[in-house]
């Protein structure tokens, strides 16, 4: 996949199937491709050459509408439109105020802040994509969010596009990307303990074990 056509490709021989319910955390350096694969996914970007299928649907044969309404994506920044909160999260205008409400109250934060992790449990979709939500909050907020993260989506399956590994480790594997292509994929276990993992290396040489630092990791698992 390739945003331009005279641009390099950003995702190149990439095959990899998730199971339901599944919690994969997708790693890499800047420029590995690993915000690119939640863009494939709903169709912001065409595929150069091969497919995508989600239930055993070829999603370039649906429409984006139809695509997109069974998809979440909660981006690193929110956005918020003119108006009260209630009215930016039913902004379809197809839910009542007392599934709004409970949506809010579910996040724990409704005296604090809007986030658009409330807007995905009001949809209930069952396919959740995470481009690191939290990682411009503060500590707290971060840990009520993992909080809601874990016991809301429970019944969905998540990608969740990692910065650093505090929302990472509970996944149920790591796909590691590196320059469009896999470059690991197995369970956080198995990688934290293989000492000449990819993935190590990758921790030593960037800013991902900001919240939890390698040594303790490796040592966990």
């Amino acid at each position: 996949m390739y945003y331009r056509s005279y641009l390099e490709m950003v995702i190149r021989d990439l095959t990899f199937t998730v199971g339901k319910n599944e919690r994969i955390g997708i790693v890499g350096h800047t420029g590995a491709g690993k915000s690119s694969v939640p863009y494939a996914l709903v169709g912001l970007a065409e595929p150069a050459s091969g497919q995508s299928i989600i239930d055993g649907v070829v999603i370039s044969t649906i429409g984006l509408q139809d695509l997109r309404s069974h998809i979440a994506i909660i981006p690193e920044d929110p956005v918020l439109f003119e108006g009260v909160i209630p009215n930016n999260l039913n902004t379809a205008n197809k839910h009542t105020d007392n599934e709004v409400w409970a949506a809010i109250n579910a996040d724990q934060i409704s005296n604090i802040l809007y986030t658009p992790t409330e807007k995905t449990l009001l949809w209930r979709r069952k396919i959740i994509l995470l481009d690191e939500t939290t990682v411009n909050m503060g500590t707290k907020t971060d840990q009520i969010m993992q909080d809601v993260v874990r016991h809301e989506f429970k019944e969905c399956t998540m990608l969740t596009i990692a910065h650093c590994l505090g929302t990472i480790m509970n996944s149920d594997r790591i796909l590691v990307m590196d320059y469009g292509q896999i470059a690991e994929f197995d369970t956080p276990g198995n990688i934290f303990t293989d000492k000449n993992s990819y993935f190590l290396q990758l921790v030593k040489s960037v800013e991902l074990n900001h919240v939890y630092p390698i040594e303790h990791i490796v040592s966990k698992n």
